[in-house]
């Protein structure tokens, strides 16, 4: 009745980037999935929901990764469509990159990489109705930035 069980794995609005299918053998998140709640601690051990970041209109970006040279990066490719994001850095250490234009998410526990089955430097997307558009199990600017021009005609 709620139809949250709908995907769309095999829709063009979605897109993986997976270079180690074997870590995804047993994952059963794929991109096209309704994104799944975590609860996580924060830096100052308060449990918060991953669902409250997606309470925007527009994509959410995690850039799950402690490599500011990639978060800054990203930041930059991303300029032309900035206004279509909440760009968050989901980082377990609390030393937060000089960059601005995102959000920092500390998530010491790393928490949300554990529920979406994904690895230390990775890329998720979320799109405004809940449903993951991107997921990269690397942090592959190019792929990502693919991804984006095929749903945001520049």
């Amino acid at each position: 009745i709620s139809e949250i069980a709908i995907h769309y794995r095999d829709s063009s609005i979605v897109s993986s980037s997976l270079s180690n299918k074997h870590f995804f053998a047993g994952a059963r998140i794929h991109a096209g999935d309704r994104a799944p709640d975590v609860h996580y601690g924060n830096d100052q051990g308060d449990t918060q929901r991953f669902y409250h970041l997606l309470r925007g209109t527009g994509h959410s970006l995690f850039l799950l990764s402690e490599r500011a040279e990639v978060l800054d990066s990203l930041v930059q490719k991303l300029t032309p469509w900035r206004h279509q994001f909440a760009l968050y850095s989901v980082r377990a250490d609390q030393a937060a990159p000089s960059t601005s234009g995102y959000e920092t998410v500390f998530d010491p526990t790393q928490a949300i990489r554990h529920r979406y089955n994904l690895p230390p430097d990775s890329v998720l997307i979320i799109r405004p109705d809940g449903y993951i558009g991107f997921l990269s199990d690397t942090v592959d600017t190019a792929k990502v930035m693919e991804y984006i021009e095929g749903i945001f005609k520049p």
